[in-house]
Formats: C-alpha cells, structure tokens, sequence
C-alpha cells in the first residue's frame, strides 16, 4: 500500500493544539479538532494571553454557525475535499519529479 492509498483508508480524527506565528509577531495557541467535514479550530491563546469573554463569545458563536448551517458545512466539504485533490495530485507528481541518468563510467587506474 502506497501513501495515497493509506490516506484514503485512514478514518482516524485527531484533536491536537496548534501554535502559530503570525509575520506581525502575533502568537496564537489553537485547540483543533478534526472531524469527518472540517476541522474546527478555536482559539485558546492570543500572544500567550487569554481569550477574553468577547473573544470566546466570537469563536463559539461562528463553531456553533458552522454545526448548524449546512450551506457552511457543504462549503468547508468542498474546499477539504480540494484541498486533499490538491494533495493527492502532488504525491503522484513526486515519483516522476526527479530522473537521474548516468552519462557514462569513467575508470582511472593509478600505476
């Protein structure tokens, strides 16, 4: 079995804490789930502060949006599902990315 094979057959959802670096020098700590439509991701740390009761307020709002509106849902399938196409495309690339030829051998001998 190949690695786009195992990819495909593997089902398994993670849960995992993503920390992130912004170019502005913001840091962001994210707990992420994955589930069979999307990853959700939400916040836990801004600049190793946090959240503020705003903030959570923002992030439960827009995960409790996604649960519940499918047109959401069916967009996030889509672009995952592009996304994983996207994947797949590039590992296929990879046997042929690179072809070595040997012009020829040359031997020296040393007397």
């Amino acid at each position: 079995m190949n690695e786009l094979e195992a990819e495909q057959r593997d089902q398994s959802h993670w849960s995992f804490r993503l920390e992130t670096q912004k170019p502005n020098g913001q840091t962001e700590a994210d707990e992420v789930v994955e589930t069979q439509n999307r990853d959700l991701k939400r916040p836990l740390l801004i600049n190793a502060r946090a959240l503020t009761a705003e903030q959570q307020q923002k992030s439960d709002k827009r995960i409790r949006q996604f649960v519940r509106n499918p047109a959401t849902l069916r967009k996030s399938l889509n672009e995952k599902n592009q996304d994983a196409a996207r994947s797949q495309r590039l590992l296929k690339m990879l046997p042929d990315a690179f072809h070595f030829n040997y012009g020829s051998a040359e031997v020296t001998s040393y007397s």
